[in-house]
């Protein structure tokens, strides 16, 4: 199915997610940031894979020695730290860089007007809301979700049950939509505050 029509049935049920994909989904941004998300695990890879190099590293933690000489890597450790840092990587990304997008985003529809011409519109505010957490940040979402195979491959090799490590992504999920929501709603009263101090006084 092309990707227009996928849009054009997203804006029948959500205006709002379709606006924000129709500008944000485009074929050199979404070729960009699948390149940036290869190209991060692949360096991730490498600097990990350098660690167990005994040549260069004989006294790295990734590798143990016996008291003949003979050494062996230690994989479950080399995961969990992969993991780990992968881990770090979406929460960075998702909660940091994902709400600074979606404030920045509300404050420039203020400045330009088209925020108090979204909420005229039929739709509900939760409909709005709901359109602006998931389309705001698609291009995050994906980088994200691109991490997601070698992230559970990470975890399944550090001896990770799968439930936990699926349940790390589900988590994270749900704790960037109850944290973008409330920036949103944080922002919305601050700008509210700035344009009319005196009704927050009363």
């Amino acid at each position: 199915m092309p990707l227009s029509r996928i849009l054009d049935q997203l804006g029948d049920g959500n205006p709002q997610l379709y606006r924000e994909l129709r500008s944000r989904v485009q074929l050199y941004k979404v070729v960009f940031v699948a390149g940036m998300a290869f190209f991060v695990q692949l360096s991730l890879c490498l600097f990990f894979a350098r660690q167990i190099s005994v040549q260069a590293h004989r006294y790295s933690r990734y590798v143990s020695w016996d008291g003949l000489g003979n050494w062996m890597v230690r994989w479950q450790l080399w995961s969990w730290d992969l993991f780990v840092v992968l881990s770090g990587i979406q929460v960075l990304m998702l909660f940091g860089l994902g709400t600074y997008l979606l404030v920045s985003d509300f404050i420039r529809e203020k400045r330009r007007g088209t925020l108090d011409f979204i909420r005229f519109s039929p739709r509900s505010r939760q409909n709005i809301l709901i359109g602006k957490i998931l389309g705001v940040p698609i291009l995050l979402y994906l980088f994200s979700g691109l991490m997601v195979p070698l992230h559970c491959a990470s975890g399944l090799a550090a001896k990770l049950p799968l439930s936990v490590v699926l349940g790390f992504d589900i988590v994270l999920l749900v704790s960037c939509t109850l944290f973008y929501g409330m920036a949103l709603f944080l922002t919305q009263v601050a700008s509210d505050w700035g344009r009319n101090p005196s009704s927050i006084q009363h």
